[in-house]
């Protein structure tokens, strides 16, 4: 990360040793005035930072990271009535983002007059760009952008089209620090009103942000910097800052290459309004405003209304895994119990069992067929050995064929070892012993590959289901073993993150933070887990007031109740409904101390 920091500021030297060294005549995009009042009151330093929707213009890469659709407007009056407007709208969306943008700078009745000084009427001139961009994150802290425009000038009956390109990145080298790279016109858009073809310069910017604090803070503050680098004119450098108090009053400041700028913001709820005021010499300074209001769901919300979604559709499928495998199972067992197979139809029973909500039926099978097993081995041996060796009134090779034929492998397999101690060189003993052999081998084979394939398809239900009927028929067999525990981890991995994710969404902060313990006691680097962890610890390490928890009423309406609880001595009860408030508000000094109360006189 240091390293990735010195790069940027090495890119940014070299620029400044090139730039000052560039005759300092060329032009610019009439555009560079900027794109919205926050931006403008930090000096127009916004490519490190780009996260608002003006960003369509200064950053586009910045806006996958925006918490909700935003839309942004922005009105200036310059000098001789020049108007300069700005508005654009961005729909961010998963890991990209979707913005749109026009700008217009345009003044009006221009007095038309011949070589004599004859009114002739009145006409217009505007420059217009229209942007549309689309930027995505590559990886967890790097995004790219790119912004197709549309510009288009007039001057009188004149007018033109022309198509440009900006290409973006941007990039979260820390939690408090971040770097932008924008390639402004890349490809500049070709105009030509009458006879001469003009072409908008290509603008190199790179810009740095550092924020303090973070967003539960009383006080937090932005931190920027910028250097421009247009075609054919030295380097432009930019800075600013801005301090946000928890109240929405904000206060900005900022040099804007050759002059300094102020600026405030006042947010009330999804609404924010930007001022900015800029000291322009030798003209009348400019007074700049703009509206940005964020509607919709926030990308938490999304977020959450989608795990939601995963987290049925995940219950849906293993339900359904459950019920597939109980029906499977119970038909196997029976079938094995019609025909009198019972070892088989037992260990098919309690597998069914394992599924099971409703055991009723299961279990009375199983209690008739440990009771038909116990007469069964009650019963005297039938068998009769000669001086040979050999048994008669029991015809073993005889069961244990119908058993393979049956498809009951174990029990024929047990059938044959039996026989193999009266007849242990039979020709006949030996080809059966080798085609249930080769059977089960199949039975096993078949299993672990649909295993695999469940798993690989993260349905952990079915793969278990599937190791464990190898385990069935070969207890020692490593990989069933070791997919069978990787699968049951798996499971309960998934339960524990959409418990932790449940809880948390209710605002239960402390029962998440325990279940996504359970789950880094399971997989210590589950991405999911560290993420709602930090998301948690800030939550648990803002304390709060009386105030917070009345502007919430729900939760206001329990701490009231367990001051109820206190007064008529039920202080069992009252401490139980304080805890219910910690678990929202973990750090209520006002809680803590009434909880501290009810045990001091429970102990008296």
């Amino acid at each position: 990360m240091r390293n990735f920091t010195t790069v940027i500021f090495v890119i940014l030297l070299l620029l400044s040793t090139l730039g000052f060294a560039v005759d300092d005549g060329g032009t610019e995009s009439v555009f560079s005035i900027g794109a919205g009042a926050r931006a403008m009151g930090m000096g127009n330093a916004f490519v490190g930072l780009a996260d608002d929707a003006s960003a369509v213009y200064y950053n586009p890469s910045g806006l996958p990271y925006l918490p909700s659709q935003q839309i942004s407007f922005l009105h200036t009056i310059l000098f001789e009535e020049t108007v300069y407007d700005y508005l654009s709208y961005v729909y961010p969306h998963n890991r990209s983002a979707l913005g749109v943008a026009v700008m217009r700078l345009g003044t009006d009745d221009i007095g038309r007059r011949d070589r004599e000084y004859y009114d002739l009427g009145r006409f217009s001139a505007s420059q217009l760009q229209f942007m549309v961009s689309y930027s995505s994150r590559i990886k967890k802290n790097i995004s790219a952008g790119l912004a197709l425009k549309m510009a288009h000038h007039s001057i009188d009956n004149y007018s033109a089209y022309g198509f440009g390109l900006d290409a973006s990145g941007h990039f979260k080298i820390s939690k408090r620090i971040s770097a932008g790279l924008l390639l402004q016109d890349i490809i500049g858009a070709k105009i030509q009103l009458i006879s001469e073809k003009e072409r908008t310069p290509f603008t190199f910017k790179a810009g740095l942000a550092y924020k303090l604090g973070h967003e539960f803070s009383t006080l937090r503050a932005n931190l920027v910097f910028d250097a421009d680098k247009p075609e054919n004119r030295s380097l432009k450098i930019r800075t600013g800052f801005e301090v946000i108090h928890r109240n929405g009053l904000i206060l900005r400041s900022g040099y804007d290459r050759d002059n300094f700028t102020l600026g405030m913001g006042i947010r009330y709820q999804d609404l924010i309004f930007d001022y900015a005021y800029k000291f322009i010499d030798h003209l009348s300074d400019s007074h700049r405003f703009s509206f940005t209001y964020n509607f919709g769901l926030s990308l938490e919300e999304r977020e959450a209304i989608q795990t939601e979604s995963n987290r049925r559709y995940s219950e849906h499928i293993i339900a359904e895994n459950r019920r597939q495998s109980l029906l499977h199972e119970l038909k196997k067992a029976d079938r094995y119990y019609d025909r009198g197979v019972f070892d088989s139809s037992l260990t098919a029973y309690y597998r069914a069992d394992a599924f099971a909500d409703e055991k009723g039926y299961i279990q009375s099978r199983i209690d008739d067929i440990q009771s038909i097993l116990s007469a069964q081995r009650s019963l005297p041996p039938a068998i009769i050995i000669d001086s040979s060796g050999t048994s008669f009134g029991v015809d073993f090779l005889g069961q244990a064929q119908r058993l393979y034929a049956q498809k009951s492998l174990i029990s024929a397999r047990d059938m044959v070892r039996i026989a193999r101690k009266f007849d242990s060189a039979s020709p006949e003993l030996d080809s059966l012993d080798l085609a249930i052999t080769v059977a089960i081998n199949d039975v096993i084979n078949d299993n672990i590959s649909l295993a695999k394939i469940a798993y690989g398809k993260g349905n952990y239900v079915s793969a278990y289901d599937y190791y464990n009927t190898v385990l069935v028929y070969s207890t020692r067999n490593s990989l069933a073993r070791k997919g069978s525990q990787m699968s049951e981890k798996r499971l309960a991995l998934a339960q524990h993150i959409n418990l932790g994710l449940d809880y948390f969404n209710q605002g239960k902060y402390i029962s998440s933070q325990k279940a996504f313990n359970r789950v880094l006691k399971i997989d210590s680097k589950n991405i999911t887990a560290k993420e709602y962890m930090s998301k948690i610890n800030i939550m648990i390490k803002e304390s709060t007031s009386l105030e917070d928890l009345q502007n919430d009423e729900q939760i206001w309406q329990v701490y009231l109740d367990g001051l109820e609880a206190f007064r008529r001595g039920e202080y069992d009860k009252a401490i139980e409904l304080w805890e219910g408030v910690l678990e929202v508000y973990p750090n209520n000094k006002n809680t803590k101390e009434n909880i501290e109360q009810a045990r001091l006189r429970l102990n008296k």
